[in-house]
């Protein structure tokens, strides 16, 4: 992820947000790297990563590489007091290390902020995965994103025992399909540190990000250090994930969140959920529908953290469900907002009758002895907490089954 240039969208066309100077120092201070004789920093952008590792490394020569020319000058600028060398050629070109002249497992350390793209497969790019230990890791080559491939090129650079410091994607971090990847990472090598960095912190987009330090071929230990960094600049108090469970997800505000879901009083929603499914139809459906379908936008807010009623326009006749072809909420439902900004703000309550949703829109039906319960809870502030803990994704934010049914509920209210 690389702040924007660009005034119309988070990133520039090369899918980088540039680091904001906060994340930068903090990277570089928290891979407690000492002395290092040479660090690398592939897809540079404007060099202001390096410049942050320059202030603490003061004696480490610097080599950047980039495939845009047009900010070498600028990188150049924020280097100049530094031994350093840019170059500007395509990071993932697996013989990069002959054009720049640097041999493979040569740096001592090496940061790197990968842009948010998806390159269309090239051949040398299996050599790259095959060289870092992650060749397997994927079932397509073209589930292989940039980040994935940077992650693997910055392997091939460090000599044993070197130190990685990234800022990679939320999806990474915390999403299902990337398992394979993180366990990859830490039972090859050691991911030392996660650090959950604030939501907007890059200019113009929601994407959430985390600092990742992991050390080369490092022995693997038996839990991996989650922590958040606040507004202020300062860590949040660290939680030892076991690596069994670092495997799954790795986020800071999930791991919180479940740790402090403990009680005798309190059962998981999967054990009283009947029923947890979303609607078929996509947002081009609802809108050439002649029934109203409910959207994602559709959802009244919470107010006094009392669960709304879904609007009346809504509430269609069983006649009417049985004609479309998706998922009918019934009396009694929960609704539960699927994807998009502000999602856990998102709740609201079928009093009577059918209604139809679109593909954003959970149902979830609860027995009726629990589901007093379980609305207070989704609508109160430690359940939007909770709720938006679970959430992931770069881009749009969205909820998974799995995740809303591990929720824990005190059912003895």
């Amino acid at each position: 992820m690389q702040i924007s240039k660009s005034l119309k969208s988070g990133s520039d066309p090369l899918g980088r947000y540039y680091t904001n100077g906060l994340v930068g120092r903090t990277l570089v201070r928290e891979m407690n790297l000492e002395n290092p004789n040479l660090v690398v920093d592939l897809g540079t952008g404007d060099g202001s990563l390096s410049a942050e590792a320059a202030q603490i490394w003061t004696s480490a020569r610097f080599v950047t590489v980039d495939i845009d020319d047009g900010i070498s000058e600028t990188n150049n600028d924020r280097l100049k007091n530094t031994r350093s060398n840019h170059y500007t050629f395509d990071v993932l070109n697996s013989q990069l290390h002959n054009h720049i002249g640097l041999d493979l497992g040569s740096a001592d350390g090496a940061v790197c902020n990968p842009p948010y793209i998806r390159p269309r497969w090239r051949k040398d790019f299996a050599e790259i995965l095959e060289d870092a230990g992650l060749s397997g890791v994927f079932p397509s080559i073209y589930d292989v994103s940039a980040d994935v491939l940077f992650i693997a090129q910055n392997l091939r650079f460090l000599r044993q025992s070197g130190r990685l410091g990234l800022i990679l994607p939320d999806g990474i971090i915390a999403g299902e399909r990337f398992t394979k990847l993180r366990q990859a990472l830490i039972n090859q090598h050691r991911i030392e540190r996660v650090i959950e960095l604030p939501r907007r912190i890059f200019r113009k987009t929601d994407a959430k990000a985390h600092i990742v330090i992991l050390t080369k071929d490092g022995h693997p230990s038996e839990t991996v250090s989650v922590e958040r960094l606040e507004a202020n600049g300062s860590l949040s108090k660290r939680i030892q994930v076991p690596i069994d469970k670092a495997v799954h997800r790795i986020d800071y505000s999930y791991i919180e969140s479940q740790q402090s879901q403990n009680g005798s009083s309190k059962l998981h929603l999967s054990e009283i959920c009947e029923v947890l499914t979303r609607g078929q139809l996509s947002s081009v459906q609802v809108r050439n529908s002649d029934i109203n379908i409910f959207h994602s936008t559709n959802f009244p807010k919470i107010r006094d953290k009392l669960c709304p009623n879904v609007p009346e326009k809504f509430i269609i006749k069983k006649s009417e469900s049985t004609a479309l072809k998706t998922s009918i909420a019934e009396a009694g439902d929960i609704l539960i907002c699927r994807v998009g900004r502000n999602l856990e703000q998102k709740i609201c309550y079928v009093p009577k009758g059918y209604v139809a949703l679109s593909d954003c829109v959970y149902k979830l039906r609860i027995p009726l002895k629990f589901r007093v319960n379980v609305l207070k809870f989704l609508c109160s502030a430690d359940g939007q907490k909770k709720l938006s803990a679970l959430t992931h994704g770069v881009g749009a934010r969205f909820l998974s089954k799995e995740h809303i049914l591990s929720l824990m509920v005190n059912v003895d209210e």
